[in-house]
């Protein structure tokens, strides 16, 4: 399953270089030898379906390498869709399916009648071998009981391993021999291991992002023929690794954000030749590391934003009053907002503002973030920033009620000690810090914990998407790293909570999710579902009027 997958995804790239590029004999040297490839897999197989399939693609491409057929767009895109029609009958194949769909029998029509107009001879068909006379050997594995790691991979897991292993034998040795270590000598050998077992835990998750962005390319292709338009990808620093849980969640963002760049972003031919540009747009994808982030950049040379536009259409849409000030920067943040657009019609790729809330949400939900700026005229840049994994977290310790949990510590800020005037039974209130007012909820408000009795409490202040709020705690624990699992299936979607982690103690604490924090404790100071009437009011006064000094 894995091999046909890259060997669909070879033949899709050679195709669109071929394309770019009809003179390319190396690229249609690649799409005949994975097509030549793939058919002998699936005879060998028994998969006959199949097997005829890619057995009409090589016809096409032999003409094609011969010069009997032009390679020309027409045939560039039935190849294309050949690959398609191919890549889920091999699906279908490995799911013991493989009887000749209604889509297959019409594509094989297609090619013959594309063969027949260039006045092409076709090869005879070569008999499939009987799948009862296959090797056991040489039979499909089973997909679940496999597992393809690169060889580079496997020498630095194992070189890990090792440098673990003989960190082990170290301590063990001072343990077992005549003098007792001291505390000083096992803390030395044990943060000399911490980073190696650090690295592998990454490693062990780590892919790379490259299939994904060259994936992209076929996108914006089909993208473009359906929006009549002409736009290409570039694709820089594709080098970079990413955990493969937010591989996994950027597909999708990433696929909408090319779609709208080419609906919303790339004029037509016309309109760019008009306005002094190259009658083919550009948009350009890059991914590179900083750090222990990820940053994925989506840049277009399109027509840009409208401000203007965008803050007509919030105000009648509501999200903004007619006396509102708001910069630039803030208005094209509303094209986040679920529902927004500018657009009254849906396009052939793109919907009236569906999809771009979800983009964020998906981000967000693997402790990324998403930003947007843009020129009118010059085009739009679209930043991602992911973190390298979410298996291990980077937290911030609290303690409320007895109980520990943990706060992702790159959406802390600082932590203050709450004034004497604030420490009451209220849910929250509003503090003053350094001239400008905060809003805070206790967090055993917002679990619905009991509150112990401590002589001080402290606000960690948290921040996100440019809003901050503070969450008022018993206890600050420190720095610490914790190695994340999700949340069972018996308590999907819990507010506030992101998963959980296990202590060094063995216990089980839970991580929080800051951005489901920072909104409730906004809402509950505007009055909105987390509280509001009286209570809010009178703690956001006493906490605007109390202007204690804060300590760090």
């Amino acid at each position: 399953a894995e091999q046909s997958v890259e060997l669909f995804s070879e033949m899709e790239q050679a195709l669109l270089a071929l394309e770019r590029e009809p003179t390319d004999v190396a690229s249609l040297q690649t799409v005949f030898r994975v097509c030549h490839t793939l058919k002998g897999d699936a005879l060998s197989l028994g998969f006959e379906s199949l097997g005829r399939l890619a057995h009409a693609l090589e016809d096409l491409l032999a003409a094609a390498r011969s010069g009997e057929l032009e390679v020309e767009a027409g045939l560039i895109s039935l190849l294309l869709e050949a690959v398609d029609t191919a890549r889920v009958m091999a699906a279908d194949a490995l799911e013991g399916q493989d009887e000749e769909s209604l889509v297959a029998a019409e594509m094989h029509e297609r090619i013959q009648a594309h063969l027949q107009a260039g006045n092409v001879t076709t090869a005879p068909q070569v008999a499939a071998q009987p799948a009862a006379e296959l090797h056991e050997a040489s039979r499909t594995p089973d997909v679940a009981q496999t597992l393809r790691v690169r060889v580079d991979l496997l020498d630095r897991l194992l070189n890990l391993a090792g440098e673990i292993a003989i960190g082990r034998g170290g301590m063990a040795e001072r343990l077992l021999g005549d003098l007792a270590p001291s505390t000083e000598e096992l803390l030395e050998i044990h943060q000399e291991l911490d980073p190696l077992v650090d690295e592998l835990q990454l490693a062990l998750r780590l892919v790379p992002i490259s299939p994904l962005l060259r994936q992209q390319h076929r996108l914006v292709r089909d993208a473009a023929i359906a929006e009549g338009k002409q736009a290409r990808l570039v694709i820089n620093g594709d080098g970079a690794e990413l955990d493969t849980t937010i591989v996994e969640h950027l597909r999708d963002p990433l696929s909408h954000l090319m779609r709208n760049a080419i609906a919303h972003g790339i004029e037509s031919a016309d309109e760019r030749i008009r306005a002094g540009k190259s009658p083919e747009g550009q948009i350009t994808l890059s991914a590179e590391r900083k750090g222990a982030s990820i940053f994925v950049d989506i840049r277009d040379d399109g027509r840009g934003l409208d401000a203007n536009r965008i803050r007509s259409r919030a105000i009648q849409v509501g999200l903004l009053q007619k006396h509102e000030e708001r910069s630039d920067h803030e208005l094209f943040e509303l094209i986040f907002e679920p529902g927004f657009s500018t657009l009254d019609e849906a396009s052939r790729i793109a919907g009236r503002g569906v999809g771009m809330d979800v983009v964020r949400r998906n981000i967000e939900k693997v402790g990324g973030t998403v930003s947007i700026d843009s020129q009118t005229g010059i085009g739009t840049h679209i930043q991602i920033e992911l973190p390298l994994t979410v298996a291990i977290v980077d937290t911030l310790g609290v303690g409320v009620g007895g109980e520990d949990y943990f706060i992702p510590l790159n959406t802390v800020v600082e932590c203050l000690e709450l004034p004497q005037a604030l420490r009451n039974d209220s849910a929250g209130g509003v503090i003053e810090l350094r001239g400008r007012p905060l809003p805070f909820i206790r967090l055993n408000r917002i679990l619905n914990t009991r509150k112990t009795e401590s002589s001080r409490e402290h606000v960690v202040v948290i921040q996100h998407r440019g809003q901050r709020a503070g969450i008022a705690v018993d206890v600050l624990h420190g720095e610490s790293q914790a190695v994340v699992k999700p949340l069972s299936a018996l308590v999907p979607g819990t507010p506030g909570i992101a998963g959980t982690t296990i202590r060094s103690d063995g216990r089980v604490a839970l991580l929080l999710d800051a951005p489901a924090l920072l909104r409730k404790a906004v809402g509950w100071q505007t009055g909105g579902q987390h509280g509001g009437g009286t209570e809010n009011r009178q703690s956001t006064t006493a906490g605007l009027t109390a202007r204690a000094p804060l300590r760090s």
